[in-house]
């Protein structure tokens, strides 16, 4: 069955200790190319930055072996919360995360970033029931919940709505 993989961010200066499930990441000059008359940025390119920058994912290895899937499609919203706007996509890694850990896909090249994995079932109803809990179990012991941006929700709820993959 499939799981949603959070983290818990390290005490760096961006939103300490916190659980997220989002992989942000901003854009540069060469994210674009030119087609068809207009300039487009290259979602994809982006998409596997942010994993292998925030969240430590060996991109080039799981394309290699057929089980990184990219989102077909991504969704713009805003967050409020810190004035940005962002593509919301869900990507599918067709292994086990105990899997990723050993055959060391998951680990965290950026100095912001997280260190504790949260892999929770990705069904809705025991999904956000172990979110509302007071504390969440963690591969390295009990993390107390603390908040979470709105981004990292809006994340979660693509990704088990309809029109995420985790149905």
């Amino acid at each position: 069955s499939p799981y949603i993989l959070l983290v818990i961010r390290d005490n760096g200066k961006i939103r300490p200790g916190e659980l997220d499930a989002a992989a942000v990441e901003g854009l540069n000059y060469g994210d674009f190319y030119f087609e068809d008359g207009l300039y487009k940025a290259d979602l994809r390119k982006i998409t596997k930055r942010a994993l292998e920058e925030e969240r430590g994912i060996n991109c080039d290895f799981l394309d290699s072996l057929g089980l990184l899937h990219l989102p077909e499609k991504y969704y713009l919203g805003y967050d409020e919360q810190y004035k940005q706007w962002n593509f919301f996509g869900t990507v599918v890694i067709d292994c086990t995360v105990e899997e990723l850990i050993r055959e060391g896909c998951y680990f965290t090249k950026d100095k912001f970033e997280a260190k504790t994995i949260v892999a929770m079932p990705a069904d809705p109803e025991s999904l956000f029931y172990q979110l509302s809990a007071e504390k969440i179990p963690t591969s390295d012991g009990v993390f107390v919940k603390r908040e979470m941006w709105n981004t990292a929700w809006a994340s979660i709820i693509f990704a088990v709505s309809q029109d995420g993959t985790c149905k």
